[in-house]
């Protein structure tokens, strides 16, 4: 009982008692809850399902489940819920205190102090503990450097490593989906002859429940290839092209119409861009809650059944991503072959591969804030007692380790920084403690541009009568051969230059954007690039928004402008619209042209106010 995980909360008038049982209503403990009042349940995380249930008066209520201990139970007058608790409402620090933390952490971390990190790491976890702060950032910071930096005790930084992830998992209710599968990835198998911090199966049951409540979180009806607009379009009566400012908007209704339309799409945008990280979080996490078991328990020393238990209490028979029939066949067969003795240092071959992987990419350059699984290859046990385990580390460059075990695996994601980066694998103890056996060389490339085509498949809209131009833009980072898929991406402020004609848009404002990931080299949103629309007398102008495109591998907490992207427009006497950005056009449309949509096929006519209707 090493977690608070629940959280029982008596909205009634009336005195209530929660039930909350295990193993299959076989252990069941009582907790009245006197009316207004809510208490805390400790839980175990080796126990993947608790069936909660309330009585008032002696009537109970229906039983409700939670499988990732998470949850908040409600009861009032009516009606019994539940729901998982939001980790959005705990005081978050800010963004310079998180800068502060990160810049201590790695200016310790580059002069290898590991005492001072200690330090810092016993600092961070009381005030965890105090309840001084619930944001997670420092402990998730640390583990990080503490997994990555070659401090010379490889034991030592990990205990320390798993001390911070502890301290973390036990109070999972303050922790986002993606921060408890970081934590849960650190609880890897300590060195051989060593006792751990935690028992085999409490430390299995933390893999599981980050699982379990991963899976949970991904929406099986996702689909990544609708992607959101780059950003949503002002009313049409307003004449106005998209991305600009609400402020721009002179009419109340409209701008409040307009507002309204920026905030769902940013809730749509942010909804994506959260599935697309939750499904490449779980792409990393099965591989290496898979490499995790294989190291604990393909042992003859531990028990199958034991694991046996807990899959069946955490993943679904059939139909999951992980099967327990497959992985206990797995896991059997290697303790059937028994592991051979190891006299000598056997020779390693090392691999890596980028998780973001596609035709004609480069395996020599990799882009800022990408993902590379790392392996060495012997032949026989690397974490065996007799080798003495083998585990990667930084040696030189911006890059860190999300995940590293003594069993050679890691995975390696790069920082923000142009150059060579280094990593090492070392043999971690025994007796050939600190041989290498193994370096890969890599080049971390940051964006050095950006250019946008037409979107496949679209057209050219227009509306009949009126100086009118636009194209669907899809954008894509340079170089193309290395991936971006660790950034995320947005559009800056900028204010425009307008002139003659089109003076009138002169100083318009662009915002800050919403914030996008990235597969491959191409941003996940199309860009709807149009000139707004404007009526007869027409004549000669110019007009020209400077948008700085930028980039951030630290989940938005610093960006850096790479390129800017002029969103470029004329007009003439004659109401010929031309339209141009970030290379895409220019593209032209005469005001006496018909009406057109980048839908194409589609049937468009104009209405009164100029909107397109398809």
């Amino acid at each position: 009982m090493n977690t608070t995980g629940f959280l029982l909360v008596n909205a009634s008038s009336r005195n209530a008692e929660f039930h909350v049982a295990t193993d299959g209503g076989r252990h069941l403990q009582r907790y009245p809850v006197q009316p207004g009042a809510h208490t805390r349940v400790p839980t175990d995380a080796t126990v993947a399902r608790h069936d909660v249930y309330a009585t008032v008066d002696g009537v109970a209520s229906a039983t409700l489940v939670s499988r990732n201990l998470n949850t908040t139970f409600t009861i009032n007058d009516h009606a019994f819920w539940a729901s998982d608790a939001s980790p959005a409402q705990r005081r978050s620090l800010t963004a310079q205190e998180r800068l502060d933390w990160s810049a201590q952490i790695k200016a310790l971390g580059e002069a290898r102090d590991m005492d001072a990190m200690a330090s810092l790491a016993q600092q961070a976890l009381q005030a965890w503990h105090r309840h001084e702060t619930a944001d997670p950032y420092a402990l998730n910071a640390l583990c990080t450097a503490l997994a990555s930096v070659d401090g010379g005790d490889w034991q030592a930084q990990t205990h320390l490593a798993q001390q911070c992830a502890i301290a973390a998992l036990l109070r999972s209710e303050r922790l986002s989906v993606l921060e408890e599968v970081s934590f849960a990835m650190r609880l890897t198998e300590p060195a051989t002859g060593t006792q751990g911090l935690l028992p085999l199966a409490q430390r299995t049951g933390f893999w599981l429940r980050a699982w379990s409540r991963l899976q949970g979180a991904v929406d099986a009806g996702f689909d990544p290839a609708d992607r959101p607009p780059l950003h949503v379009a002002p009313p049409a009566s307003t004449g106005l092209m998209p991305g600009v400012a609400p402020d721009a908007v002179e009419d109340p209704a409209l701008r409040a119409q307009y507002t309204r339309a920026i905030e769902d799409h940013h809730r749509a945008a942010a909804n994506y861009c959260h599935q697309v990280q939750l499904r490449r979080a779980q792409a990393g996490m099965q591989v290496a809650l898979q490499r995790y078991v294989m190291g604990a328990y393909a042992r003859p020393r531990f028990h199958v059944d034991d694991l046996a238990a807990l899959l069946g209490a955490h993943l679904a028979q059939e139909g999951g991503a992980l099967r327990p029939a497959d992985i206990l066949s797995s896991v059997q067969q290697v303790v059937a072959h028994g592991h051979p003795d190891v006299q000598t240092l056997p020779s390693c071959e090392v691999r890596y591969q980028p998780r973001d992987h596609f035709v004609g990419r480069s395996l020599r350059q990799f882009g800022i804030g990408e993902e590379i699984d790392l392996s060495v290859d012997a032949g026989v046990a690397l974490s065996s007692e007799a080798l003495g385990g083998v585990a990667w580390r930084v040696a030189d460059g911006d890059a860190t380790l999300l995940y590293n075990d003594r069993d050679g695996h890691a995975i390696a994601k790069l920082g923000a920084t142009a150059g060579t980066v280094s990593l090492v694998a070392k043999v971690v103890c025994g007796a050939f403690q600190g041989a290498e056996v193994g370096r890969v060389e890599l080049v971390c490339a940051p964006p050095t541009g950006a250019t946008m085509v037409q979107a496949a498949g679209t057209g050219i809209s227009h509306t009949v009568g009126t100086w009118s131009v636009g194209f669907k833009g899809a954008i894509h980072l340079l170089p193309s051969n290395v991936s971006y898929a660790g950034v995320l991406f947005r559009e800056g402020a900028a204010i425009a230059t307008a002139t003659n004609w089109l003076y009138r848009w002169n100083n318009l404002p662009h915002p800050v954007g919403q914030v996008h990931t990235v597969t491959g080299s191409v941003v996940d949103c199309v860009d709807s690039v149009d000139s707004g629309s404007q009526p007869p007398p027409y004549g000669i102008g110019e007009f020209n928004w400077p948008i700085p495109w930028e980039a951030s591998i630290d989940n938005g907490l610093t960006w850096t402008a790479f390129v800017t992207a002029n969103h470029h427009a004329t007009s003439t006497g004659e109401g010929l619209a031309t339209i141009s950005k970030a290379g895409a056009g220019p593209y032209q449309k005469n005001a006496a042209d018909p009406s057109s949509s980048t839908v194409v096929g589609s049937v468009v006519r104009a209405t009164p106010h100029g909107a397109l209707v398809n």
